[in-house]
């Protein structure tokens, strides 16, 4: 196993212990790079862990931008 998918494998199985033992857990995301990972690690696995994101008044429009493309991909609308 790589070590790129061993480090997924153990990231997932942590999301999947914060949703077992922190229910009902929220994910707070930035929007940015390593957010969208998780993000992307969450929703593929179905796992019940809300995700939303603070609208400052200070965001680019391009990360604004990824709530709708999260909510094309998933089908999940990230709550702002």
């Amino acid at each position: 196993m790589s070590e790129l998918a061993a480090r997924v494998r153990d990231t997932l199985a942590t999301l999947e212990r914060v949703a077992e033992e922190f229910s009902p857990a929220v994910f707070a995301s930035s929007l940015a790079a390593e957010d969208m990972v998780l993000t992307d690690l969450i929703l593929k696995a179905g796992l019940p862990i809300g995700i939303f994101s603070l609208e400052t008044g200070r965001l680019h429009k391009e990360t604004v931008g990824m709530v709708e493309r999260v909510q094309q991909r998933y089908g999940y609308e990230i709550a702002l």
